[in-house]
């Protein structure tokens, strides 16, 4: 199958071409613009030498992470999706992250973390084996004092930025496309466009702003004022 992967939740955004199994094209940049997305993907695809038409599915790193580059990545899949019968699916970036883990050979039980702000972050603990990544809860709120904790009892924290606490400094794990093609390329859970929705790990908080309050008058719309 002829992949094209999109990972743009973590700072470097990416983009990889792979063809059954292989990586045969790759980009990456931290550029924020949104239009470098596009000439990511016609660099990927050009490695590759395949045309747009020939993808045949589009694999979407979906966070957690950044809200705006996970969202570019979506948008562009859908919008593919409606122009041409390309299949869909997701991959869970931290999930990326732990493959990472595993090929720099960090085994064990580490934790995944997002900055959740508030200082606070959300994490996620692997078990991860020479043969085997297995996921053992789901992400979890945890404060200051919780994640010293667990720090002190020599856990190891893979940062969202790649960077890792308890392991040497010069180690960087982080999701990218290639990562994320590769994960997709074993699995077949593939999704309309419109199903396609990013990791939040936080509930928006927010109070709608009341509607204004009219009433008619000879035929015309007037505006009530509350006190």
């Amino acid at each position: 199958m002829k992949i094209l992967a999109l990972e743009f939740s973590p700072p470097q955004r990416s983009v990889a071409v792979i063809v059954d199994g292989k990586v045969c094209g790759f980009a990456a940049d931290a550029t924020p613009q949104g239009y470098r997305a596009f000439v990511f993907i016609s660099e990927a695809l050009k490695q590759a030498g395949l045309e747009p038409a020939s993808v045949e599915c589009i694999a979407v790193g979906v966070g957690p992470g950044s809200y705006a580059g996970t969202r570019m990545a979506i948008s562009i899949a859908q919008g593919w999706q409606l122009g041409r019968e390309i299949k869909i699916i997701g991959v869970e970036s931290a999930e990326a992250i732990a493959v990472a883990a595993q090929r720099a050979e960090v085994l064990g039980t580490i934790n995944i973390v997002f900055d959740a702000q508030r200082n606070e972050v959300y994490a996620v603990r692997y078990s991860i084996g020479l043969t085997e990544i297995r996921a053992l809860d789901g992400f979890q709120l945890l404060g200051a004092q919780e994640e010293t904790r667990r720090r002190a009892g020599g856990e190891i924290f893979v940062k969202a930025d790649g960077s890792l606490w308890g392991k040497s400094d010069d180690l960087f794990l982080q999701s990218d496309a290639r990562l994320i093609g590769e994960l997709a390329g074993s699995r077949n859970l593939f999704v309309p466009g419109h199903q396609l929705e990013p990791i939040y790990l936080r509930k928006a908080e927010f109070v709608k702003a009341p509607l204004p309050k009219f009433t008619m008058s000879d035929g015309r719309g007037t505006q009530e004022t509350t006190s």
